[in-house]
């Protein structure tokens, strides 16, 4: 008997619309046509001043060579004063996070309101920026030096937006966190739709309809659980839903899923489902997850049903469909 064709189904691309928006917002502020028009409004003669002070001169052969003017790659007093948010431009030049770059360890803590707020610090020491400027192109010497001259000019452009793309995933990665309970409860809904069912009502809370067997649903969207859902008013599905992305925690959220599936389970409800992150787990770390949950009923992987994609999304709409007996 001849196999059915595999249905071809292309991820969500919700994160690269994400992406996008922060794309535009750090090409207006940081990089792009940004660092030109800072330079603009500077006088050159201070420019010319600055890059002689602060660019080794073995670097500035290098860049000339290239065809890089010296402050797309060093960084200068005059144009971090004219628009303190350029220090984001040479953070992500070099690649390094907010995280890593604005913390306790390195002493810049109190310079991220440059790149954050577009002002100058409030420094014990006047020249602060300078001793900024010092330190940033002392890195950026031995940065320079490592890296191989081929192509230098276009990797020096690609190179603030290819660490932009690991800060735009981690930002993707809070926002599941963040809203996973709401994407979880709108993927839900987003099936039901698929199957064009009359709702009779939808909101952000709530959502009722009745299949064509005359059975009538509504899923809800609240806390313990974090959705439910409801056959003729029985308690029939709710689902627990932990949007942490971090795997270190993983398993105390799977005890606190477990905790409040046992509350479940004494209150009446018939299913009992856990979304969580599971994607980069090994399988001995998903076998432990059962083991901590064993009221759990079905785990699925919490980035794939907010995405709306993937093989555990895909088994997620099925029994979804088979609870609605859609």
């Amino acid at each position: 008997m001849p196999q059915k064709d595999k249905v071809l189904i292309i991820p969500s691309t919700n994160k690269q619309i994400r992406a996008q928006e922060i794309l535009h917002q750090y090409k207006k502020d940081v990089i792009g046509d940004a660092l030109k028009g800072t330079v603009e409004k500077i006088d050159p003669k201070e420019l010319h001043s600055e890059i002689v002070e602060y660019v080794p001169e073995d670097c500035m052969k290098i860049l000339q060579s290239s065809g890089i003017r010296d402050e797309n790659f060093f960084a200068l007093p005059c144009i971090l004063k004219k628009n303190p948010k350029m220090l984001g431009y040479y953070r992500l030049l070099m690649g390094i996070s907010e995280k890593q770059f604005y913390s306790s360890a390195t002493g810049l803590s109190q310079f991220n309101c440059m790149e954050e707020k577009g002002v100058i610090p409030n420094c014990k020491n006047t020249s602060c920026i300078q001793e900024l400027c010092k330190a940033i192109n002392g890195a950026m010497q031995e940065f320079l030096k490592e890296l191989k001259k081929d192509c230098l000019s276009q990797d020096v452009s690609d190179f603030p937006i290819m660490t932009l793309g690991v800060y735009v995933d981690g930002v993707w990665r809070n926002f599941i966190g963040a809203n996973a309970a709401n994407n979880v409860f709108n993927a839900i809904k987003n099936i039901v739709n698929e199957k064009k069912i009359k709702i009779s009502e939808n909101n952000e809370k709530v959502c009722t309809f009745t299949n064509k067997k005359g059975k009538k649903f509504s899923i809800n969207l609240a806390s313990d659980p974090d959705v439910s859902i409801y056959a003729n008013d029985s308690k029939l599905l709710c689902i627990e839903i932990k949007g942490g992305q971090d795997v270190a925690n993983v398993h105390n959220r799977a005890g606190e899923a477990e905790k409040s599936h046992q509350k479940a389970k004494k209150s009446g409800w018939k299913h009992k489902w856990t979304v969580i992150y599971l994607s980069k787990l090994q399988t001995s770390q998903q076998s432990k997850l059962r083991v901590e949950s064993p009221t759990t009923d079905e785990w699925f992987d919490v980035n794939e049903i907010c995405c709306e994609s993937g093989t555990s999304y895909n088994s997620f709409k099925e029994k979804i469909l088979k609870i609605f007996e859609l």
